[in-house]
């Protein structure tokens, strides 16, 4: 799973995508949260991917993100 948050003038957005082993996209997704900090998105992104893996059942996934605070968070 790739996981992202952006800001732009104090207005956030997360993404987050996940393949399968070959790189085929299973579910991808994207959302506004208003305005927050970019760690927020972060962390946000990953939760909302996180939350959609176990939901399908899920259980093995690689993370991939470019946020160093949330990486080492996990």
């Amino acid at each position: 799973m790739n996981f992202d948050g952006s800001l732009m003038n104090y207005h956030a957005s997360t993404g987050f995508v996940i393949r399968d082993s070959e790189g085929h996209v299973l579910i991808a997704s994207s959302n506004n949260i208003g305005e927050n900090s970019i760690n927020v998105a972060e962390y946000v992104a990953l939760r909302d991917g996180l939350a959609v893996a176990l939901d399908r059942g899920w259980d093995q996934i690689v993370i991939e993100g470019d946020s160093k605070l949330v990486i080492d968070s996990i």
